[in-house]
């Protein structure tokens, strides 16, 4: 039973995982399809008040009413080919605005915006916390991708159910494992009784 219960935590990881993963993607592509690249295109440093700007963070924005989703952003490159933000969603102090330069771009990330969604392979670490992300490009009208929509799911959150459920295995074994013993120890009680009768 214990070595089932952990087989079984092992699967159920991999499995959580995966499905999250393939959530952020399918939000990040919703979210990418829904920006119209033109005037994604058009935003410059400085212009956060102006109504394009606003259009993509009412955008993106209805992705956070998702549990899961922890942070979602656009960014793109800038004149020196570094990945910058341009709209991000976060309402914290420590939100990025245009053109701030994102020092950790990833391999998932640089892919991107050549046209594919991609997701991480391994959990991202950086100043904001550990997390999984999934990016989808950003079109405009000619087809050309002019950046990108990251949706982020913590990982906390996927090791937060993962305990919930090894708590639920771990409860299961046990009262398994006492379900076998009071029915060991009653039928060795009956075939003793048994014994002592064919002794007799």
């Amino acid at each position: 039973s214990v070595l089932l219960s952990v087989v079984v935590v092992f699967s159920v990881k991999g499995y959580m995982i995966q499905s999250s993963k393939d959530e952020m993607k399918a939000l990040a592509e919703i979210a990418s399809s829904s920006i119209d690249g033109d005037q994604f295109a058009s935003i410059q440093e400085g212009q956060e008040n102006t109504e394009e700007y606003q259009q993509v963070l009412t955008t993106i924005s209805k992705i956070l009413f998702n549990p899961d989703v922890q942070f979602i952003y656009t960014m793109r490159k800038n004149d020196k080919g570094q990945l910058c933000f341009v709209v991000d969603a976060d309402t914290s102090e420590s939100k990025s605005m245009i053109g701030d330069v994102y020092e950790e771009a990833n391999e998932e990330m640089m892919q991107c915006l050549s046209g594919v969604t991609t997701v991480d392979k391994e959990i991202t670490t950086d100043s904001l916390g550990s997390y999984y992300s999934a990016y989808a490009p950003i079109f405009d009208k000619q087809g050309n991708v002019v950046g990108l929509v990251g949706v982020d799911c913590e990982n906390n959150t996927i090791q937060d159910q993962l305990m919930n459920l090894v708590k639920v295995i771990v409860i299961a074994t046990i009262l398994c494992l006492l379900v076998v013993v009071v029915w060991g120890v009653v039928l060795s009680r009956k075939i003793g009784k048994n014994l002592i009768g064919i002794s007799y």
